[in-house]
């Protein structure tokens, strides 16, 4: 989800969960199976720019367990994406992120006032 704040300029937050039967391996784990997990959950926040329709984004996970302020400075999720917005509101993204590869979001941005 996103909006605007200041002319073609916003931010957005963006929420993941994601959950296997058997453990996979993610940031955080060695190469020993012991150490791998069965879930993850990243809380991402970035900035935004429309052009009319067309937009395009970037964001990073800030606080989540492998975030950027709970482990070394540069890891953590980082996103990178285009956007179109499809209907009052509801857009459609495609971005790509080096830990998760290519993503397909379906997206609302909230209808809050822009500052003055």
């Amino acid at each position: 989800m996103g909006t605007r704040l200041y002319e073609s300029f916003g931010v957005f937050a963006a929420f993941e969960f994601a959950s296997a039967d058997t453990p996979f391996r993610d940031a955080s784990s060695t190469d020993d199976p012991s150490t791998w997990v069965n879930s993850y959950f990243r809380n991402m926040l970035g900035l935004n720019f429309f052009l009319e329709k067309f937009g395009a984004y970037a964001g990073m996970d800030l606080f989540s367990k492998n975030g950027f302020f709970s482990t070394a400075a540069g890891s953590g999720r980082k996103t990178i994406g285009v956007t179109y917005r499809a209907y009052k509101g509801l857009t459609l993204s495609l971005d790509f992120s080096a830990s998760a590869g290519p993503g397909i979001g379906v997206n609302y941005l909230l209808p809050l006032k822009g500052l003055k």
